[in-house]
């Protein structure tokens, strides 16, 4: 004998109506995962270079050809994002305000800029030239900081040296170190200080350099 289930003919509704919400709540699942994506994306990078501040000056007593480097950072300087200094001990790296390019060859090219200025010379060269060039004056820098301090304020402390590579014979050798304000708190303002720093710097370099030509 054959016995015949009774259809429901709810079945194939409900079947259907099961499957079309597992699928709108993958859906829904999958826009709530990249709206996710999308809100805890990374910001977008800043980039920065240092620049020549000072203005033009008449020509002054420095006619021979000047080779501004090599120049040293320190190995927490030397890295593409900007540093700042939150305490003695402490230093906070930047990942989202980095510098436009190699930070060693940028100061050269400011020093190198605002002595040009300064002495009202085109005779100013930076590391590393031809070996078939031969400067009169060659100053090296030790930097040991330049950053922003605590105290919104930048830091510049350093050692040059003067030599005269024709002699083989270190001219001069100075500690330096230079304290600017920050007019702001943020990469911008930190920026603007290291450049009226390395201004101040040139400005002192520059008067070593006059002083080092008239004793020749």
């Amino acid at each position: 004998m054959f016995t015949s289930t009774p259809c429901n003919p709810w079945k194939s509704g409900s079947s259907h109506r099961s499957n079309h919400m597992t699928l709108r709540l993958f859906v829904i699942a999958l826009a709530l995962l990249f709206l996710g994506g999308c809100a805890s994306r990374s910001p977008m990078s800043s980039f920065y270079v240092l620049s020549p501040v000072v203005g033009k000056a008449e020509p002054a007593n420095a006619g021979f050809l000047v080779g501004i480097g090599l120049v040293r950072l320190p190995d927490y300087l030397n890295r593409s994002q900007l540093v700042r200094r939150s305490s003695d001990s402490r230093l906070e790296v930047d990942e989202f305000n980095r510098w436009g390019g190699d930070l060693t060859q940028n100061i050269q090219d400011v020093l190198a800029e605002n002595l040009s200025r300064l002495l009202g010379s085109d005779r100013i060269l930076t590391y590393p030239w031809s070996g078939a060039i031969k400067v009169s004056r060659q100053l090296a820098l030790d930097i040991r900081r330049f950053e922003a301090g605590p105290g919104r304020e930048v830091v510049l402390d350093l050692q040059w040296r003067l030599f005269d590579p024709a002699r083989d014979e270190l001219i001069a050798l100075a500690n330096e170190h230079i304290v600017v304000p920050m007019q702001g708190e943020d990469s911008t303002a930190m920026v603007r200080a290291q450049n009226a720093a390395l201004a101040e710097l040139s400005r002192r370099l520059a008067g070593v350099l006059v002083r080092s030509n008239d004793q020749r």
